[in-house]
Protein backbone atom coordinates (compact mmCIF):
# COMPACT_ATOMS: atom_id res chain seq x y z
CA UNK A 1 0.00 0.00 0.00
CA UNK A 2 1.00 3.25 -0.85
CA UNK A 3 -0.17 4.56 2.68
CA UNK A 4 2.92 3.13 4.09
CA UNK A 5 5.09 4.23 1.66
CA UNK A 6 7.24 7.45 1.45
CA UNK A 7 5.78 10.18 -0.87
CA UNK A 8 8.83 12.56 -1.74
CA UNK A 9 10.59 15.02 -4.35
CA UNK A 10 12.40 12.75 -7.23
CA UNK A 11 15.53 11.95 -6.48
CA UNK A 12 15.87 13.90 -2.90
CA UNK A 13 17.57 11.81 -0.44
CA UNK A 14 15.98 10.66 3.12
CA UNK A 15 15.31 14.51 4.61
CA UNK A 16 11.66 15.83 5.90
CA UNK A 17 12.22 18.54 3.30
CA UNK A 18 12.09 16.02 0.36
CA UNK A 19 8.24 15.33 2.03
CA UNK A 20 5.35 15.83 -0.55
CA UNK A 21 2.92 13.73 1.58
CA UNK A 22 2.85 14.15 4.96
CA UNK A 23 0.06 12.23 7.69
CA UNK A 24 -3.02 12.93 5.34
CA UNK A 25 -2.02 16.09 3.85
CA UNK A 26 -0.33 17.20 0.62
CA UNK A 27 2.22 19.77 1.22
CA UNK A 28 1.72 23.09 -0.65
CA UNK A 29 5.43 23.67 -1.32
CA UNK A 30 6.09 20.14 -3.10
CA UNK A 31 2.02 19.55 -4.18
CA UNK A 32 0.86 23.18 -4.84
CA UNK A 33 -1.44 21.48 -7.39
CA UNK A 34 -1.91 17.89 -9.53
CA UNK A 35 0.27 18.70 -12.43
CA UNK A 36 3.56 19.67 -10.11
CA UNK A 37 2.73 17.08 -8.17
CA UNK A 38 2.71 14.45 -10.42
CA UNK A 39 5.93 15.45 -12.38
CA UNK A 40 8.12 16.04 -9.04
CA UNK A 41 6.81 13.66 -6.34
CA UNK A 42 7.57 10.32 -6.20
CA UNK A 43 6.23 7.33 -4.38
CA UNK A 44 9.31 4.48 -2.87
CA UNK A 45 9.01 1.25 -4.10
CA UNK A 46 10.08 -1.78 -1.51
CA UNK A 47 12.05 -4.52 -2.07
CA UNK A 48 11.86 -8.08 -1.53
CA UNK A 49 13.16 -8.28 1.95
CA UNK A 50 11.36 -5.42 2.65
CA UNK A 51 7.53 -7.34 1.52
CA UNK A 52 8.93 -10.07 4.13
CA UNK A 53 10.07 -8.21 7.34
CA UNK A 54 7.54 -5.56 7.12
CA UNK A 55 4.26 -7.01 5.29
CA UNK A 56 4.62 -10.82 5.75
CA UNK A 57 5.01 -11.44 2.37
CA UNK A 58 7.26 -13.93 1.13
CA UNK A 59 7.45 -16.52 -2.03
CA UNK A 60 9.05 -19.91 -1.35
CA UNK A 61 10.87 -22.02 -2.70
CA UNK A 62 7.78 -23.76 -4.79
CA UNK A 63 6.91 -20.08 -6.17
CA UNK A 64 4.20 -19.74 -3.89
CA UNK A 65 2.89 -16.42 -2.37
CA UNK A 66 2.27 -16.68 1.18
CA UNK A 67 1.23 -13.86 3.46
CA UNK A 68 1.59 -14.00 7.48
CA UNK A 69 -0.14 -11.32 9.61
CA UNK A 70 2.97 -8.94 10.84
CA UNK A 71 2.61 -7.21 14.43
CA UNK A 72 5.78 -5.19 15.56
CA UNK A 73 6.02 -3.75 19.01
CA UNK A 74 8.21 -0.66 20.02
CA UNK A 75 10.84 -1.27 22.45
CA UNK A 76 9.90 1.97 24.80
CA UNK A 77 6.61 0.52 25.41
CA UNK A 78 3.74 -1.53 25.03
CA UNK A 79 2.23 0.23 22.26
CA UNK A 80 3.10 -1.23 18.70
CA UNK A 81 1.61 -1.50 14.93
CA UNK A 82 -0.24 -3.49 13.15
CA UNK A 83 1.24 -4.35 9.75
CA UNK A 84 -1.83 -6.00 7.76
CA UNK A 85 -0.81 -7.65 4.01
CA UNK A 86 -3.45 -6.32 1.28
CA UNK A 87 -2.16 -7.92 -2.24
CA UNK A 88 -3.75 -7.32 -5.53
CA UNK A 89 -2.46 -9.86 -7.91
CA UNK A 90 -2.49 -9.60 -11.49
CA UNK A 91 -4.30 -11.19 -14.32
CA UNK A 92 -3.06 -9.81 -17.12
CA UNK A 93 -1.68 -5.72 -17.69
CA UNK A 94 -5.41 -4.30 -17.30
CA UNK A 95 -7.52 -7.16 -15.35
CA UNK A 96 -7.41 -8.07 -11.42
CA UNK A 97 -6.26 -11.79 -10.75
CA UNK A 98 -9.75 -13.50 -9.11
CA UNK A 99 -10.08 -16.43 -7.27
CA UNK A 100 -12.96 -18.41 -6.58
CA UNK A 101 -12.37 -20.15 -2.78
CA UNK A 102 -13.91 -23.67 -2.15
CA UNK A 103 -15.31 -23.19 1.36
CA UNK A 104 -11.98 -22.30 2.78
CA UNK A 105 -12.40 -18.59 3.12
Amino acid sequence: DSNWRWTHKVGCTNSSSCNCYLGNVWLNDTCPDPTTCTDSCAIDGEDEEGYAEKYGVRVDDKGLLNLTFVSKYKTEGATGTNVGNRMYLLEDENNYKMFKLLNKE
